[in-house]
């Protein structure tokens, strides 16, 4: 999913690693507070820089989009490729949707 920015984040200090955000309106304007989390459909991206937007070092997921603890996990067979094979898990979301994630061994180095 995409979207934009609702909040800009404190930039991270690079020494410690840590960043301090007093939250209490979007980047909007529009009022925020902690009770509002869970109505958001959203995500959390850390990026490189301010400079450098398409650079995401680290992303979680908040609000609707967070995980109830519900998953579902299949395994996937080998079939064109010999060697390739593992399984994909599904995670249910607290708005019903789910995140899906594949798991694969024996993938070549460098593939996508």
């Amino acid at each position: 999913e995409g979207g934009g920015i609702l909040f800009s984040f404190t930039p991270i200090n690079g020494d410690t690693g840590m960043s301090a955000t007093n939250l209490a309106a979007f980047n909007d304007g529009t009022a925020f507070m902690y009770a509002d989390i869970n109505g958001i459909d959203g995500y959390v991206n850390v990026h490189l820089s301010s400079d450098d937007l398409g650079t995401i070092v680290a992303q979680g997921d908040i609000g609707q989009n967070d995980l109830t603890g519900t998953t579902k996990t299949y395994d996937l067979g080998e079939k064109a490729v010999a060697g390739i094979s593992g399984n994909v898990t599904f995670s249910e979301r607290i708005n019903g949707e789910a995140l899906a994630e594949i798991m694969l061994s024996g993938t070549p180095s460098g593939g996508e």
